[in-house]
């Protein structure tokens, strides 16, 4: 989780919609009143976006194994 912290952006993106949504729910299990979560959740809201559900952060980590 460190590393995902350390490379958000101010906008509180990490660069793509298809990363910040992907962090954004790793941050949500991990620290949900984090800052860093609510910042990326601003930052989707305003694009109109959502984090990825639980089912679909586990589907891409399936994936990446």
């Amino acid at each position: 989780m460190g590393e995902i912290v350390k490379t958000q952006l101010a906008d509180g993106s990490w660069g793509s919609d298809w990363l910040t949504r992907q962090n954004a729910a790793a941050l949500r299990l991990a620290d949900p009143s984090g800052v860093a979560y609510r910042r990326a959740l601003r930052y989707l809201r305003a694009k109109g976006l959502s984090p990825l559900t639980d089912a679909e952060l586990r589907e891409r980590a399936n994936m990446a194994i």
